[in-house]
């Protein structure tokens, strides 16, 4: 049973990385902390915590506790289920409109696929924010787990980048 309280997949460390992710959801948390919400071993917590964080599932904050990853953003964007886009998004271009501005700019985790949601949730949006990016592997040889280069918790061995395919995706989405 997950600390949510819904039963076990059978799948026990698809089971134990969700107790993590659960424990997370209340912020900034240490391994001890971890260990104490999710009722697992310490070395299990550790090693799922790291390998969370490899996959950008789980981060870390400046004071090197124990936060959820960027990548959960994004997944969640290409889900095209943000509940407060859908809600909000109508009601900033309306004020926009009321009042000639400014320009409401969508922004955080837009890619083609969002674009195409938004678009067909809340026609009225004319600006979007994008980077484009796609996570490169870095040339960097010498990787020393642990051993951060700079901020703890940041992904030290991929470079993310404009993707040129990317963005024509992105154009090709408004003006469809």
């Amino acid at each position: 049973m997950d600390i949510t309280g819904n039963p076990a997949s059978g799948v026990g460390v698809i089971d134990k990385a969700a107790l993590v992710l659960d424990a997370l959801e209340a912020g900034p948390t240490t391994l001890a902390q971890l260990v104490t919400a999710t009722g697992l071993a310490r070395p299990t917590v550790h090693r799922l915590a790291v390998a969370l964080a490899h996959h950008r599932l789980v981060g870390r904050d400046i004071q090197g506790r124990f936060v959820l990853g960027g990548r959960l953003v994004e997944l969640a964007s290409a889900a095209g289920e943000d509940r407060l886009i859908a809600a909000s998004g109508p009601v900033l271009l309306a004020l926009r409109d009321a009042h000639h501005g400014p320009e409401v700019l969508i922004g955080a985790g837009v890619n083609a696929k969002v674009i195409t949601a938004f678009l067909a949730a809340c026609s009225g949006a004319r600006a979007f924010h994008m980077s484009g990016k796609e996570d490169v592997p870095s040339r960097m040889r010498f990787r020393r787990e642990g051993v951060p280069m700079g901020l703890p918790g940041l992904d030290e061995w991929h470079i993310q980048r404009t993707a040129a395919e990317n963005v024509r995706a992105a154009r090709a989405a408004l003006d469809a």
